[in-house]
């Protein structure tokens, strides 16, 4: 569907490979005073956690480091959801992604 994600990635993260709107993505990344608020899409019955890694770092799967609890979105629709990574915005620039949990 020219979303950038095969079938089997797209069958893991719950969302329509023939759909290209429906995609596992990160939406946004709002600066609010010190802290960094990131959305993201999900699908009912999966769980998510939020990674980082430093500007600096080396963006090898293994650098990234979890800094969310595992966030269990229920029903069985498509939504969004977020995260509020606290007192990120005072520090050095960061890379994000979400990841699928078991």
């Amino acid at each position: 569907d020219g979303d950038g994600a095969s079938n089997l990635q797209e069958f893991l993260a719950g969302t329509n490979p023939t759909n290209s709107a429906s995609a596992f993505r990160l939406l946004a990344a709002t600066k609010t005073n010190n802290d960094v608020r990131l959305d993201w899409t999900t699908a009912g019955g999966h769980q998510y956690v939020l990674q980082s890694i430093t500007n600096g770092g080396n963006l090898s799967t293994s650098n990234f480091a979890d800094i969310s609890p595992i966030i269990a979105v229920g029903g069985t629709n498509e939504g969004t959801t977020n995260f509020v990574h606290v007192g990120a915005g005072t520090n050095q620039s960061r890379f994000y992604r979400v990841r699928l949990s078991p």
